[in-house]
């Protein structure tokens, strides 16, 4: 991938929460699946979980693949580790439990290029093949997370709204305010709501909690995105047939709200500049 190089600027996206079970993995699959499909992007995802589910749900996954773990070890060059899929604008970099092992490991390294940055350092070496890269991160705050929002342009983070959608999105907030030595600057896209049952009031208070903000309680306001993901079991069902949701039940509710949160992320990004500014 080092020769005939078409001229990119390479958007960096991460989708994160420190809660599972939220739809990080199934945003991640599908926004990629959809930009590439339905806009003719380039895009790269990066499996940042060591449960390497973005791995798996493109077929690309081995326990002893290489992938994000090798290069934030830098045992291995990024373009190495890239994988094809069936999609002809999608590529991956696989993610196993040789990502746990990486995190603990980078924890007691002193030497060398700075941990922090390896992830970002990397991708500046592909920036020019694709127009999106998207991070699919696992629920932790480990060093290979530190790398993603150091690498990352914007980020979102999908929230379930039930009695516990709140927990951990503050502490998320707080901890990429505190990387801003290495990142100043990273455009926060908003909270894309998920698993969204019509007509629940319970839900519509939720959210509405969310973004409103209450001093009571100490909940910070946060920007809630448009778009909302309405449930449908069919949306699980693309995680055993590999399928995007556009593909497997492409008049669903859930495959229109998709393409919905693509657009609005294209329109993000056309209203939003990147701020360059990077630590060395």
């Amino acid at each position: 991938m080092t020769e005939n190089r078409i001229k990119r600027k390479m958007r960096v996206l991460s989708i994160c929460n420190l809660k599972g079970g939220v739809g990080k993995t199934t945003t991640a699959v599908n926004l990629a699946g959809i930009l590439a499909t339905d806009f003719g992007k380039r895009v790269l995802v990066i499996d940042n979980d060591q449960q390497g589910n973005a791995s798996q749900f493109f077929q690309v996954f081995h326990p002893d693949n290489i992938g994000t773990a090798e290069i934030l070890c830098l045992e291995n060059e990024i373009d190495d580790c890239i994988k094809k899929t069936s999609n002809p604008n999608i590529d991956v970099v696989p993610a196993n439990m040789n990502l746990a092992a990486a995190n603990h490991d980078l924890i007691s390294r002193t030497s060398g290029m700075p941990t922090q940055i390896r992830l970002r350092e990397a991708l500046k070496q592909v920036a020019e093949d694709y127009d999106f890269a998207i991070i699919d991160n696992g629920p932790n705050l480990e060093v290979s997370f530190i790398n993603a929002i150091v690498s990352s342009d914007d980020f979102i983070i999908p929230v379930k709204i039930d009695k516990y959608s709140f927990y951990g999105i503050s502490t998320l907030m707080d901890q990429i305010q505190d990387m801003s030595y290495w990142k100043p600057h990273i455009n926060f896209v908003g909270c894309l709501v998920t698993m969204q049952h019509s007509g629940n009031q319970l839900e519509n208070e939720g959210v509405e909690w969310l973004a409103g903000g209450h001093a009571s309680t100490g909940n910070q306001r946060y920007k809630i995105m448009n778009t909302k993901i309405k449930y449908s079991p069919r949306v699980n069902d693309t995680t055993f047939g590999s399928e995007l949701i556009t593909v497997l039940s492409g008049r669903s509710q859930a495959a229109r709200n998709y393409k919905e949160l693509a657009a609005e992320y294209l329109e993000f990004v056309a209203n939003n500049a990147v701020d360059d500014t990077a630590r060395v």
